[in-house]
């Protein structure tokens, strides 16, 4: 999953580079911007996806000790 995530992040990284080249000042700054705003919601979902198993998986040792 981690892998599929960040060829989805560097496609986005190329796409958005690749665009704000073409574009002008004003447009490359939103698109900048908004993928940033990307990047930091993928960083939290494979954060809390990773979290999310952890306690899963500690939640199954307790269960299955008792």
């Amino acid at each position: 999953m981690k892998i599929v995530n960040k060829i989805i992040l560097t496609g986005l990284f190329i796409v958005m580079l690749f665009l704000s080249s073409l574009q002008n000042y004003l447009f490359m700054k939103e698109l900048l911007i908004s993928g940033f705003v990307m990047l930091v919601a993928f960083a939290l979902q494979s954060v809390s996806d990773t979290k999310n198993k952890k306690t899963k998986i500690y939640l199954k040792i307790n269960t299955n000790n008792n």
